[in-house]
């Protein structure tokens, strides 16, 4: 709808004031180019991964602090982040949440409460984390508590606004925690329903043993960051404040577990490949190859997902300009028609390229 106008003329500029304005900019930029609005959302991919870098550098040993962003890099479970710019706002929100994390750490709060209120602006998955961070996470030189009030009450402030202007009616339930799970650390990895269920639910319940474990190992007292308990259980921390707004949604209880809905998993993500490093450096201490064969397990399933996911948008992007094509051809006016898409409506391992409002605006563009 032109610059000012983006989203549906402006619900989003009330309840996500960060995103809109933040639209409106990318699409003033890309404009009709598909390739200026993927070299945009690669930046922020990029930027969220070296953030991710710095502030987990400052926790945790160099290596696993390399190791985590890596992963979460590698994972399959968001990829809807690394092609869709109509959802850069939740990369967005990552980068300002890091980006406050790090100031937090460096004990500078008034950009810290600046940057982490501009990520409860733009995605609202942020608001549980926000407030864990901005009240537990380590600083040097050291907040004062006065300090630290301050940050949390402009993101209190900030999260109630959100409240009283939601972006979607809220409609409490509790979520399938089984599906979440499985959505990262099972079927999620491998973004298809044609790996045998066995192996996709082995895996899944093979981490969720290897966080049982490392609860175990903690309470006995190994508890050091390069033993690997105590990222593994600060990840699920994260893995779950990452996914608490979902309760508010239950349009997401029972989606698919990859695909289009992974588009809300940017941040729980994170935990995910905090809890898988975590169980790396715990098998690494315990036998050796056992981790490195994990490790070689994880790289193979992780890559292949993504090759799978990928190629599954590039499919649904054929299919919206096939219907396209043959709008093109039509004898009659597309404009004032209806079309029926047939003989099914295709999906391509969970995305969708026909989505109505996604072909409409589509053809208008075209």
């Amino acid at each position: 709808y032109g610059v000012g106008n983006t989203l549906h003329g402006g619900h989003d500029s009330v309840s996500r004031p960060v995103a809109w304005l933040w639209f409106n900019a990318l699409y003033a930029v890309a404009d009709s180019s598909p390739g200026r609005l993927l070299v945009v959302v690669t930046i922020l991919n990029a930027a969220v991964a070296v953030l991710l870098l710095m502030v987990f550098a400052r926790i945790l040993p160099r290596r696993l602090a390399v190791a985590v962003a890596a992963v979460w890099v590698f994972l399959p479970t968001h990829t809807a982040l690394t092609v869709w710019g109509a959802i850069t706002q939740a990369l967005l929100c990552l980068v300002f949440l890091l980006a406050g994390t790090a100031f937090l750490q460096r004990g500078r709060w008034l950009p810290a409460a600046l940057l982490l209120v501009a990520a409860v602006f733009s995605y609202q998955t942020a608001i549980p984390l926000v407030f864990l961070l901005a009240a537990f996470v380590p600083a040097q030189p050291a907040l004062a508590v006065t300090d630290r009030i301050k940050v949390l009450a402009a993101v209190g402030a900030a999260t109630l606004w959100s409240a009283l202007h939601p972006t979607y009616p809220p409609e409490y339930e509790v979520p399938d925690l089984a599906w979440l799970w499985r959505a990262h650390f099972g079927t999620g990895i491998f973004v298809s329903d044609s790996v045998p269920v066995g192996l996709r639910t082995g895996l899944a319940v093979a981490v969720l043993a290897g966080v049982v474990a490392a609860a175990v190992r903690w309470v006995a007292g190994h508890r050091g960051w390069h033993e690997g308990p105590s990222l593994v259980l600060s990840g699920v921390v994260v893995w779950a404040s990452g996914l608490v707004v979902l309760a508010a949604l239950p349009i997401w209880i029972g989606a698919p577990e990859y695909g289009i809905p992974d588009r809300v998993f940017g941040l729980s993500s994170v935990g995910s490949a905090m809890v898988l490093v975590g169980l790396g450096a715990m098998l690494w201490r315990l036998w050796r190859p056992s981790a490195v064969a994990a490790a070689a397990v994880l790289c193979f399933a992780a890559l292949s997902g993504q090759y799978v996911a990928l190629h599954s948008w590039s499919d649904a992007v054929v299919d919206a300009e096939a219907l396209l094509d043959a709008l093109a051809d039509s004898p009659d006016p597309p404009n004032g028609t209806n079309y029926a898409v047939g003989p099914g409506y295709p999906t391509r391992n969970n995305v969708v390229g026909l989505d109505g409002d996604a072909v409409y605006f589509a053809h208008k563009l075209r």
